[in-house]
């Protein structure tokens, strides 16, 4: 068997840490992680058979996005929710910042990039099934792929 690309670069499957991170994140976005519960890394470990490497891994992604806390010598825990206020503030501050950068991004962008974040856009327009939390979590994830692209 062959695992060499035409280009010639080896197949690799995506790290586990990946995987971990994209699970934890849907629960989180689900709120099967409810808003201030422990994680307990062994648990996690135990239910989705894996060492604790790629729970820790992926527990560090997610702090550094503050949706998880992590205490000294308590572990992590998931961040609360924002309250009405701190939710207000962070509108307004991203209605002052995100129209600017959304221009300057599509001044510089070409037709390639133009379409495939009209199709991300669709893709959040028109979520697939009738359930509110999995629409929510899969708006949340066509979103962050939305804004994590890179269109220059």
């Amino acid at each position: 068997m062959n695992d060499l690309q035409p280009t010639g670069v080896v197949k690799r499957p995506s790290p586990l840490g990946n995987e971990v991170y994209d699970l934890l994140l849907t629960r989180l976005m689900t709120l099967q992680l409810a808003p201030d519960s422990r994680i307990t890394v062994d648990n996690l470990a135990r239910e989705m058979g894996v060492s604790q490497t790629p729970i820790r891994e992926a527990l560090g992604r997610l702090e550094t996005e503050r949706l998880v806390i992590k205490t000294h010598l308590l572990g992590y825990r998931v961040a609360p929710q924002l309250n009405r206020r701190e939710f207000e503030e962070l509108y307004e501050l991203r209605m002052l910042l995100e129209p600017a950068a959304a221009a300057e991004a599509a001044s510089r962008m070409g037709a390639e990039a133009l379409a495939e974040l009209v199709q991300f856009a669709a893709g959040m327009r028109h979520p697939p099934g009738h359930d509110p939390q999995l629409a929510y979590s899969q708006f949340a994830v066509q979103d962050s792929a939305f804004h994590d692209r890179n269109p220059v």
